[in-house]
């Protein structure tokens, strides 16, 4: 019974020596619209529900206390509008998005979220405008502990259907 209570705070003590460890995230995907969310769109009567996709890149760390290097490398949402407008005008790239980087802080998020109108352009051209831009992420903490992450928005490119 010893045996089993000493196996338990050795696996307590080691989970939570990695549960202080920082971590981050990259999410970029390209995902269809609910019902709800496309009823408000004004022109209903013009569209259909297929027309539309929502891309969305979230970038996230957390637990960044202990962090000597804190590094994030992150298109502008402007450059990535500006570039998918120039590519196809009739794409619209609506956008919502949100950006909190205070490296007194111990997390960062970015998040963008683009209504695109996919009437005029597939999927493989998306994803060869979003090709341009990339998301680097370099985190450090004091012990030596290292996050290294890099994204092609375009490769990279998930779709939720």
């Amino acid at each position: 019974m010893k045996k089993i209570y000493l196996i338990l705070i050795i696996v307590l003590v080691l989970n939570g020596c990695s549960l202080n460890k920082p971590y981050a995230t990259i999410e970029n995907s390209l995902r269809d619209l609910s019902e709800n969310e496309f009823k408000y769109i004004n022109d209903m009567n013009k569209y259909t529900i297929g027309d539309f996709k929502y891309y969305e890149l979230k970038v996230e760390g957390k637990k960044l206390d202990d962090v000597e290097v804190r590094e994030i490398t992150i298109p502008e949402e402007g450059l990535i509008k500006h570039a998918l407008v120039e590519y196809e005008p009739n794409i619209w790239a609506l956008l919502k998005s949100l950006s909190q980087d205070n490296k007194s802080e111990d997390f960062f998020v970015y998040e963008y979220k683009f209504l695109l109108n996919m009437s005029e352009i597939s999927v493989d051209e998306l994803r060869d405008v979003l090709d341009e831009f990339e998301v680097r992420i370099h985190i450090k903490t004091k012990d030596g502990y290292e996050i290294e992450e890099e994204c092609n928005l375009g490769l990279d490119l998930s779709i939720i259907e």
